[in-house]
């Protein structure tokens, strides 16, 4: 049978945060009574019975989010689920370590107790499971793998279960990834049907988003024309270099991964470093020590004086600290606030819509990454090339999500991308300069333990390294073989005179480098392969670029087997209610204004603007609609949960059953329980006969 079945549509069962148990007040010490919980609902509360058999309820911790629960309450009322109010969320480290665990023929959890077969001792069969983020049950993190392939293996072998793994990122290291995750979704009972049924694919962004630029890095897109707008190159010099160059050379020789040079493409010192007086010292100096730092800090800058709120993401290990000292620094001098991950609640806050508190969030791209959301950004700033395709993707979109730039006017609501990206200097991208770099940085001459206090300044190697590649080109060589081939015939003659042609300053390590280098040269049978004349960076925009590039494919592939392929369709028989991103929206006339500012002044909560609107006849029509979604200002001011504005306007007949472009009136979308659900409640058809309508469009 499919995993996801059809479940009974005609009631509503909303549990306060705490019914997990039932039962009287349990004394605690000293005799007093522990605040009793209220028990979960059962027939005899008015439920339908047919509805309540074991493994027919979904109960999931209260985000405390009034939008979750609203975004809810509209898949609800469309529809297409029986459960509008989570209840208990479980992540997976806690849930399968104890709640799901099965200690003595029964489960931990209670919720996991619901329904439980004794014969399958699986604690999700019966169940409807949905999980967020799905993709990491197939490529877990690997703190977590235990817990989640305990969890996947849980969900593969569940009968008579509902599963619902929502993600973004179906493919992230393998073309394979896709294929992996939709057989998870299936099961093992359901391995031998057809795809067909098992996936949905809700690919294209409607106008509630923000627009991309350059576009669709959100959506993963990673095309040269795109690559040439989003990286913005900063190049190594100085202490930067030879410190990048000294650290490239120790992994080289010690036959270890090149992936801690991201580090040294940041900093000139390791991440740990920072805490030292000296380094620190150091790092405030700006473009020497950190050149992608100081570019970072004047973005921010810039987009600062424009009052825009940015986003910047870097990794712990590649100098996380050094970037929020050098940002406090300049927001010290430019007037503005730096937010850390902490302070996230702050940032997203409406007044804080243009960074009049907080102009800058900075995040830990471990920690920050994936799964939340910053609201209004207009500038993002990734300082490090993520490694995986899957990174890329995830991290551009935590500013780009459905309703995120809402406050702002319609002309402000973009998103800027900007990955920064170190290069060498552009003499050492040839062979012959890279060859010159790493001879002089002691790679066949140079210590094994590099002591900086005792090596050449580095302005001294890199003139060095110019003037060689000066005397060679003045030979007519312009290429490695070309300089060994040279070497081979006229290794006495050639050498001394390279040698006296390149002063290196009267230094006398930079001249022995540079012979041990020569010698080396010379005496290889055949010609050795250049030195590496690229960086970390560049090589990781490659792999990203080839990631994109095989990935993408395999990503549509698969979702041409959606139930939902080739277009998105409203529930309610109105085609594609997101039709109109891709066209230009309806001009709004000088007669639509007065109703638009009404609109505006209903969502901001400015009731006095919104009876002067009324009162003096500006508002030719109370139940104007928003081209954008059709909303009226009552669909807006039941959302916010302005009472008394809804209360105004219903008493200039503004039309309580009018829907929007979802199908949604305004009672769907207000929270039950508050002052604004009971003006409407009052006035609105009964939610019943709500539900069976949406019922009956399918």
């Amino acid at each position: 049978m499919p995993r996801v079945g059809h479940l009974g549509r005609d009631f509503l069962l909303p549990l306060s945060d705490e019914d997990d148990t039932a039962g009287a007040e349990p004394e605690v010490a000293g005799g007093a009574k522990k605040k009793s919980r209220k028990a979960p609902p059962t027939p005899s509360d008015g439920y339908p019975a047919d509805l309540w058999p074991a493994g027919r309820l979904l109960c999931d911790h209260n985000t405390g989010s009034g939008k979750t629960l609203v975004m809810m309450k509209r898949a609800f009322f469309c529809g297409h689920m029986t459960c509008i109010r989570p209840q208990r969320r479980f992540v997976p480290t806690a849930s399968l370590q104890r709640e799901a665990a099965v200690v003595d023929g029964e489960p931990r959890g209670c919720i996991f107790k619901v329904g439980f077969d004794h014969k399958d001792k699986n604690p999700y069969t019966g169940k409807v499971v949905l999980m967020d983020e799905g993709h990491h049950l197939t490529r877990p993190n690997r703190l977590y793998a235990e817990q989640l392939n305990n969890l996947k293996l849980y969900v593969e072998t569940a009968r008579n279960s509902v599963f619902v793994s929502c993600t973004g990122s179906m493919a992230e290291d393998s073309a394979d990834d896709p294929r992996k995750l939709l057989d998870v979704v299936k099961g093992e009972a359901n391995k031998g049907l057809s795809d067909e049924g098992f996936l949905s694919s809700h690919n294209k962004r409607g106008p509630s988003f923000p627009r991309q630029l350059p576009t669709q890095c959100a959506d993963g897109a990673f095309a040269k024309s795109i690559e040439a707008k989003l990286v913005q190159r900063v190049e190594l010099r100085s202490h930067a270099l030879v410190r990048y160059l000294y650290q490239a050379i120790k992994l080289q020789r010690e036959g270890k991964s090149d992936e801690t040079l991201a580090n040294y493409t940041n900093l000139h010192v390791y991440f740990g470093s920072v805490g030292i007086q000296a380094c620190q010292t150091a790092i405030m100096r700006g473009r020497n020590y950190c050149p992608k730092f100081t570019a970072v800090v004047s973005s921010v800058v810039e987009a600062a004086s424009k009052s825009q709120k940015c986003l910047v993401m870097v990794a712990r290990k590649t100098g996380y600290k050094a970037l929020l000292m050098l940002l406090q620094q300049a927001a010290d001098q430019h007037g503005f606030g730096i937010a850390e991950l902490g302070q996230m609640a702050d940032f997203n806050q409406r007044s804080n819509d243009r960074g009049q508190r907080y102009m800058v969030m900075l995040v830990e791209a471990e920690r920050g990454g994936e799964s939340i959301e910053f609201k209004n950004v207009r500038r993002e700033l990734l300082v490090d090339v993520p490694p995986r395709f899957g990174d890329y993707k995830q991290r551009c979109g935590r500013v780009v999500r459905c309703g995120s730039h809402d406050d702002l006017p319609e002309a402000e609501r973009d998103v800027k991308f900007t990955l920064f990206a170190a290069e060498l200097p552009a003499y050492a991208r040839s062979e012959i300069g890279a060859f010159a770099l790493w001879a002089l940085c002691g790679f066949w001459g140079g210590p094994k333990k590099v002591v900086h206090a005792s090596e050449p300044a580095p302005e001294d190697i890199e003139a060095a390294a110019q003037e060689f590649i000066k005397v060679v080109a003045s030979s007519g060589i312009t290429q490695l073989r070309m300089l060994h081939w040279a070497l081979q015939i006229h290794y006495q003659s050639l050498g001394a005179a390279l040698l006296a042609d390149v002063c290196c300053d009267g230094n006398p390590k930079l001249r022995k480098r540079l012979f041990d280098g020569l010698t080396s040269l010379a005496s290889s049978m055949p010609c050795p392969q250049a030195p590496v004349s690229t960086t970390i960076d560049d090589r990781l925009l490659e792999q990203l670029r080839h990631q994109a590039e095989t990935l993408a494919p395999a990503v549509a592939q698969i979702r041409c087997v959606a139930v939902d392929a080739g277009a998105l369709q409203s529930p309610f028989g109105m085609g594609n209610p997101f039709a109109s991103a891709s066209k230009s929206r309806r001009v709004i006339t000088e007669e639509e204004k007065p109703s638009q500012e009404l609109y505006d002044s209903a969502r901001q909560g400015n009731l006095e603007r919104c009876k002067s609107l009324l009162s003096e006849g500006l508002v030719k029509d109370v139940n104007w609609r928003r081209p954008k979604d059709g909303n009226a200002a009552l669909h807006t001011a039941a959302e916010e949960g302005h009472a008394k504005i809804v209360q105004t306007l219903v008493a200039a007949r503004a039309n309580v059953e009018l829907i929007n472009d979802f199908g949604l009136k305004p009672i769907a979308l207000v929270p039950q329980g508050t002052e604004a659900y009971r003006i409407l409640d009052k006035l609105s058809q009964p939610l019943c006969e709500v539900r069976r309508c949406a019922v009956r469009q399918f």
